[in-house]
């Protein structure tokens, strides 16, 4: 029995993957510099790994996305890449500067003459508020292999005299999470297959062992055609595999659509989710396993922080092992990237709540102890040792409710916030947060070590909401916002005002290459006390004629971008959550806030990804988000916000959100929503992004004049809105302001010809 990994956070124990990034993107360091620390970085990760596990993960470092490192890997790249003249041509040869410049080029966008080179799209990744860079694949693509990068981490890994399995994104997941240009997806099965052969051909030449082939695709529905893809790409690859080892790696769920085809590939191991995927130990038992294939048993949960319950993970590994004669591999349920780092360094947690966490480093600890207790087959374990037990945790209350529908049709109301608000046709707007600069950041540290007291820091926050007042005015934007400069974050803010949870210092997790997020912990029942909100957004409506937008984050946002306890029910927690925001909507219609806007950014995020198990979740999500804005009243606009998501299959949800306007992330995945919103956007007020937010570049105004102008082929002026992708909490204000204005423009320019 040998212990091991799906993967391993990148950004380190103290964000140092981050602040590299970040200096690189300034101009504070060099590539060269950038590879130096990021490989040291690794480096020392690799070192702690080799000390408790048998087998180590090899490449699922990467300095900005795995997707994106696979794209590189296969030197397919889109043609408005290559067509800058520095990065035109063969990868081979290039110097560091040149190759990195392409790669964050991807990731990022660039600016060659004054034109602007969009990047690739993002998207979340599975269930999960990761997010990836979505290849693009054209049938002019040419192909090569380039391993720079890879054989680096070959080398730092061989160096450590260590058993090591190098990840790569699978075939089936790395076509099927593409963005596919033209043609069919069968007429890049070939191509892929050519190109997995040369990288098996490459690790052997390398005196690679085993690689570990990541397929969570096969998690989800599969049909026919899917699943006879699957077979063709695995029996031609493996066919030339020769010594090299091949772990087949799924996680999220069970592969019961593609069981009986795995088992028929010649797979040196197997690894299967058993957290997430409950049905893979069911397969097992009747469908059968093959002979002298390992088991990976992914029975560490990979997506929550709560220490496992080694009392019944050994009795089920037992029982795996007297099913089966294979060799089996203890491992997390998926990678460790969706955790923080450690808990080592959270000092302001109760005790009895910090004992009972497992962060990706203590659940390293957790499967050399499971392994140690399994061979022992002990009977028990020791307190420190076992998992929280919910009898000695808070009690949950259930909180009854009636779904009731708002009084008024949406249509009855889009004419009485007509007449309160007088907005223009195509009215602007921005989602929410405005940039925080290293100055606010530092005033927050000031404020929370005491060093300031509390009046200074919010008549502070309150000189930054008053400037920024008269900078939308000037800009000439027609629904304001307050900037969110109290904020943290968007979720992690509302729970310090809340009872019911905690919030770490160093919880820190990967939203997307530089983008970390500290996820708080609900832990109780959830009450709120007083006025999160409310003193702030007042404060900004009274400094202006114009509407203010009061923000808010939604039930099941704030739950997906939380670590809940394991034993709460999360219909209980989202009604908690929804009648603390119910309160803070009442005391904000009492103030005089003319809209409302209540996130609902991860709605998709934790939706099965399974069709048939739908239906319990979005009923969830609904019932909830109703629940919050059902007191809502009928001149009062009520927003909400969704992003990075693929929403085309929840339309129907959505409209039953029954809010007055939507605004979604368009402009990253160039404008490919629309066409799911067009019935929607007839009689719903709808906002596409008009220009993305996660990239330095500030598109012209002709452009956006003809974006705007495209979206209007799918939504009726008096129904568009325009606005940014997202929040601009992450750019800086001299191109956020470059990129409002531009955006104010090009809406006047739009508004003359529809006049």
């Amino acid at each position: 029995m040998k212990t091991t990994l799906v993967g391993f956070p990148r950004i380190g124990k103290n964000r140092e993957l981050k602040t590299l990034l970040d200096s690189y993107f300034k101009n504070r360091i060099d590539g060269t510099r950038l590879i130096q620390e990021a490989a040291a970085l690794e480096e020392v990760q690799l070192q702690a790994l080799s000390q408790q596990l048998d087998v180590i993960p090899c490449a699922d470092f990467s300095l900005y996305d795995g997707m994106l490192d696979m794209l590189y890997l296969f030197g397919c790249i889109p043609p408005r890449f290559k067509d800058i003249p520095q990065y035109a041509g063969s990868l081979a040869h290039r110097d560091l500067e040149t190759r990195l410049g392409l790669y964050f080029a991807m990731a990022r966008g660039s600016e060659v003459q004054g034109k602007a080179i969009y990047p690739l799209e993002m998207k979340k990744w599975f269930t999960t508020n990761y997010h990836y860079l979505v290849p693009e694949l054209s049938l002019e693509l040419s192909w090569e292999l380039e391993t720079s990068f890879l054989e680096a981490h070959i080398e730092r890994a061989r160096r450590l005299h260590c058993p090591f399995k190098v990840h790569l994104i699978g075939p089936l997941t790395f076509l099927y999470l593409s963005k596919i240009l033209e043609g069919p997806p069968d007429k890049y099965l070939d191509t892929l297959v050519i190109q997995y052969q040369r990288l098996f051909r490459f690790l052997q030449q390398k005196g690679v062992e085993w690689v570990q082939l990541e397929e969570p695709i096969l998690v989800t529905d599969l049909c026919h055609e899917d699943v006879k893809r699957f077979q063709y790409l695995y029996k031609t690859i493996l066919f030339t595999k020769g010594t090299l080892k091949v772990l087949l790696q799924t996680y999220f769920g069970d592969i019961r659509d593609v069981w009986s085809e795995v088992c028929q590939q010649p797979f040196d191991a197997v690894g299967l989710d058993f957290v997430a995927g409950t049905k893979n130990k069911e397969l097992i038992q009747t469908e059968g396993f093959p002979k002298n294939t390992i088991l990976v048993a992914g029975c560490i949960d990979g997506r929550n922080i709560w220490r496992a319950n080694l009392e019944e993970l050994i009795p089920f590994i037992q029982d795996l092992q007297s099913k089966m004669k294979n060799e089996i591999w203890l491992s997390s349920s998926c990678s460790l990237l969706h955790v923080p780092y450690t808990v080592e360094g959270e000092r302001k947690l109760p005790p009895e709540l910090k004992r009972r966490l497992a962060f990706a480093w203590e659940k390293v600890g957790e499967l050399e102890h499971l392994k140690t207790a399994v061979r022992e087959a002990r009977g028990h374990l020791s307190v420190s040792e076992k998992a929280h037990s919910s009898s000695s945790l808070p009690p949950s209350t259930f909180v009854d409710f009636s779904l009731t529908p708002r009084p008024i049709p949406r249509h009855e109301r889009y004419w009485l916030q007509q007449k309160r608000l007088s907005l223009p046709i195509l009215p602007t707007t921005t989602i929410g947060s405005f940039p925080q600069d290293e100055d606010l950041r530092r005033l927050r540290k000031q404020y929370r070590q005491g060093k300031i007291d509390e009046n200074t820091y919010e008549d502070r926050i309150r000189q930054r909401i008053r400037a920024l007042v008269v900078l939308q005015e000037e800009l000439g934007l027609d629904v304001l916002v307050h900037g969110e400069y109290e904020r943290n974050d968007m979720v992690e803010y509302f729970a310090e005002y809340l009872e019911g949870f905690y919030t770490t210092e160093e919880g820190w997790v990967q939203s997307y290459g530089s983008r970390v997020t500290k996820p708080p912990i609900i832990y109780g029942d959830i009450h709120r006390t007083h006025p999160i909100t409310v003193p702030w957004i007042s404060y900004a409506q009274s400094l202006t004629q114009k509407p203010m937008k009061a923000i808010l984050t939604g039930p099941i946002t704030i739950i997906n971008w939380s670590f809940v306890r394991e034993d709460l029910a999360l219909s209980t927690v989202a009604f908690q959550l929804a009648e603390a925001l119910r309160a803070e909507i009442s005391e904000l219609q009492e103030k005089g806030i003319p809209i409302i806007q209540v996130d609902e950014a991860a709605l998709r995020e934790k939706l099965p990804l399974r069709r048939g198990e739908w239906e319990g979740y979005i009923n969830l999500a609904v019932a909830a988000f109703r629940r919050a804005t059902e007191s809502v009243r009928p001149d009062v606009q009520l927003h909400t916000h969704m992003c990075y998501s693929e929403f085309g299959s929840l339309v129907y949800a959505i409209e039953a959100f029954d809010v007055d306007v939507i605004t979604i992330e368009a402009a990253r995945s160039h404008f490919g929503l629309l066409s799911s919103f067009r019935e929607y956007g007839k009689d719903h007020p709808i906002g596409p992004g008009v220009y993305d937010i996660h990239s330095p570049l500030v598109p012209s105004v002709a452009e956006l004049e003809k974006r705007i102008r495209r979206m209007l082929e799918y939504i009726p002026p008096d129904m568009l809105w325009i606005n940014p992708d997202c929040g601009l909490k992450t750019r800086g204000m001299e191109e956020t302001v470059a990129a409002l204005n531009n955006m104010v423009q090009a809406t006047q320019r739009v508004r003359q010809t529809l006049c």
